[in-house]
């Protein structure tokens, strides 16, 4: 299989091919092209996403975000390293005389490596944390003088959340690889969302809405500020699971209720957690959605527990807008199905 590279990887190759210029070397070596994604992370993708209004620059900040998020796994602090790395290294006396500045036998297989990584994982598009990741697993001598054992993955402790990891999806860990697609005209419920995150006291956000769509685009625009540099004072270092599949309790279902119950505990004790749980809809003949209501109801006033849940419009003005038990547990925005051009209404 042929395998193409992403625009970033032909950026990263430039900034590779300047290192090696500058130090007078002959061949682009592979500490060339580590220092080049160690500026690459470095680039300040957010701030020119905002003056990029045809979005071009958008599809760079998913993969500045994976090399971070590949960094911080190894808590490698990008600027010190490229410092240090430079600083090794030396310079050599080649003088650069123009034309193509080629790779080295060794950088080349650095590329092969990545290649096969991005097959593996079924990509036909090589990426620099493709790059990254074939650097780590095959580090030259001075990468490992000054990484040390900063080349293996930090190792995780045992998990705070364990039913949450199996059952649920971290939203904002997702937006971290670009999993989650941007929602650019949502941005105005995106911002009226992590106001009503960002305040102390709150239990309960209804996103009013009649379809799940809708919410889940605002939901997944708020994780993606989360997960860069949208998270304001309040708001840093929560995660945003998303529980929607789990089955609400419905009447006897004591399985269903048992789950929701350890769910909600294990994210009740830990103070970054945010749910996002199933919606609440039409309150129909079968009294589904009245039953999960009355159920949600409980289980938010019993536990310090945060979450985020879809409202169909009508049972939230029929039945939760005028209840004082509701309204002392709740905020709820409203979201329309098409993109809002102004910030939604708050309860």
């Amino acid at each position: 299989m042929v395998m193409k590279i992403s625009a970033a990887v032909e950026l990263v190759w430039e900034l590779a091919c300047q290192e090696s210029v500058a130090a007078q070397f002959e061949t682009i070596e592979p500490e060339h092209f580590f220092a080049a994604l160690l500026k690459f992370a470095e680039l300040p993708i957010e701030e020119l996403a905002k003056l990029d209004p045809e979005g071009t620059v958008q599809g760079f900040m998913d993969e500045v975000k994976a090399v971070r998020a590949n960094l911080a796994g190894r808590s490698i602090e990008s600027t010190r390293v490229r410092r240090e790395l430079r600083r090794r290294a030396g310079t050599r006396n080649h003088v650069y005389q123009g034309g193509v500045h080629h790779r080295s036998a060794a950088s080349r297989q650095v590329f092969e490596g990545a290649g096969r990584l991005a097959a593996a994982e079924g990509s036909e598009t090589l990426t620099p944390n493709h790059l990254m990741n074939a650097l780590f697993a095959s580090p030259t001598a001075l990468m490992l003088e000054v990484l040390g054992g900063a080349v293996a993955p930090a190792v995780a402790g045992p998990s705070k959340t364990p039913l949450l990891d199996e059952h649920g999806r971290d939203l904002v860990a997702s937006a971290g690889p670009g999993e989650l697609p941007a929602a650019p005209s949502r941005e105005a419920e995106c911002k009226a969302l992590l106001r009503c995150m960002a305040q102390k006291e709150w239990r309960l956000v209804l996103l009013v809405s009649e379809g799940e769509e809708a919410a889940k685009a605002v939901v997944g625009a708020a994780s993606r500020s989360l997960g860069g540099e949208g998270a304001g004072q309040g708001l840093k270092g929560k995660r945003i699971v998303d529980v929607t599949s789990l089955r609400p309790p419905q009447g006897g279902d004591a399985e269903a209720t048992s789950a929701l119950e350890k769910i909600f505990a294990e994210a009740a004790a830990d103070k970054d957690v945010i749910l996002f749980i199933p919606g609440i809809g039409s309150w129909d003949d079968t009294e589904s959605g009245r039953r999960w209501a009355e159920w949600l109801q409980g289980a938010v006033a019993r536990q310090a527990v945060r979450c985020l849940c879809r409202v169909a419009p009508a049972v939230f003005e029929e039945h939760i807008r005028k209840d004082p038990a509701w309204r002392a547990l709740v905020q709820a925005m409203w979201v329309g199905e098409d993109a809002a051009s102004e910030l939604p209404d708050e309860l």
